[in-house]
């Protein structure tokens, strides 16, 4: 089991990670086209294509920077770590917002 397993490893990127991405993706445009205002949408869309991309422009170099220092696994560890509290840390401010709306 220690050994590296190329073939599921690749299945399991290209199933879970590319069909996640193609399925999410036009669900956050029908999303966002159906909640927001004509005047809005395009806005809304092209800061979310900003978002991801100052997001990745900020993560590679420092994953980078990381393998440079430690080994993958241990740096993957970090940034699973790193998204699961932003991820927690965004849920959570959307939450405080909702209630400050009400």
């Amino acid at each position: 089991m220690s050994l590296p397993q190329p073939v599921l490893s690749l299945v399991g990127y290209l199933v879970l990670f590319q069909a996640s991405v193609a399925v999410l993706m036009p669900a956050i445009s029908t999303y966002v086209n159906q909640h927001s205002s004509e005047a809005q949408r395009a806005t809304i869309l092209s800061f979310q294509t900003g978002l991801f991309s100052t997001a990745m422009i900020v993560l590679f170099p420092l994953f980078g920077l990381g393998v440079s220092h430690a080994s993958y696994s241990i740096v993957y560890i970090w940034t699973l770590e790193a998204l699961i509290i932003g991820s927690l840390a965004i849920f959570t401010f959307s939450c405080l917002l909702q209630r400050v709306r009400k």
